[in-house]
């Protein structure tokens, strides 16, 4: 099992303080993504596109040194709706939660799903 790096998209046109991270190629062999820091980026959204297959959660962490391959240590991130943010076709959701860490993980299935997040800090979040 590998950790798929999160590479922060530096060519996207935007305005006031976000960023937006990719997690290419996750599998269910590669399926866990590299955590990345958000605590100061409360409104999050995430995109995935890929092959599917199975479902890809988005995982939260307030410990503060989490490590992604251990369970224990991630939660299952929520939408607006309390629903857990499983994404299992090409699409997106909002995340309700504000937490310090954020990794996605692919469950058996997954073929090759790319999942985006846009972070966006509080005060541009309307």
């Amino acid at each position: 099992m590998a950790t798929i790096p999160a590479v922060r998209q530096t060519d996207v046109p935007h305005e006031g303080p976000c960023i937006l991270w990719l997690w290419e190629t996750l599998t269910a062999t590669n399926n866990v993504g590299a955590r990345v820091p958000v605590g100061h980026r409360p409104g999050k959204s995430f995109h995935a596109v890929g092959t599917f297959g199975g479902a890809v959660t988005v995982r939260g962490s307030n410990l503060k040194d989490p490590d992604v391959t251990n369970p224990l240590h991630w939660f299952a991130l929520r939408d607006p709706t309390k629903t857990v943010i499983s994404l299992t076709a090409n699409g997106g959701e909002e995340c309700l939660e504000c937490v310090l860490w954020v990794s996605p993980a692919a469950g058996a299935g997954v073929a090759d799903v790319d999942v985006w997040m846009l972070a966006v800090s509080a005060h541009t979040r309307s």
